[in-house]
């Protein structure tokens, strides 16, 4: 009887978990969390793949900027903007919203963090 309640509670909670969970299909190019599906521009998808592929690791804006971007130039204060904003539209479209965990933490000034444990990357 243990084991019967053991089992449901551990499906009960890996539903919940699925719900948070990110999903990143490389094969289809889509992203969906839990059972909705979620649409991005070409950046914020490229982004979010970058971030993911690091997933655990603080990734600097500069980075993001040569690498995402494609730009050689270095990281001023206007292009530090442009990408911090690109991740809060990015963060939007996840729903993170109190409620729900971050699948992209912000490290101040420094850069963006992908939380591997909320992602899946397939394909």
């Amino acid at each position: 009887m243990d084991d019967a309640k053991h089992k449901t509670q551990n499906t009960k909670h890996k539903t919940q978990n699925d719900a948070f969970l990110l999903r990143i299909d490389l094969v289809a190019r889509r992203v969906s969390r839990g059972e909705k599906e979620i649409e991005l521009t070409r950046l914020e998808y490229e982004m979010l793949i970058y971030l993911a592929r690091r997933a655990g690791k603080v990734v600097p804006y500069q980075e993001l900027w040569r690498e995402v971007w494609k730009h050689k130039t270095a990281l001023g204060e206007s292009e530090q903007r442009t990408v911090r904003q690109v991740i809060k539209r990015l963060r939007h479209k996840l729903d993170e919203t109190w409620e729900t965990p971050h699948v992209l933490e912000l490290v101040r000034n420094v850069g963006c963090r992908c939380v591997e444990k909320y992602v899946v990357i397939v394909g």
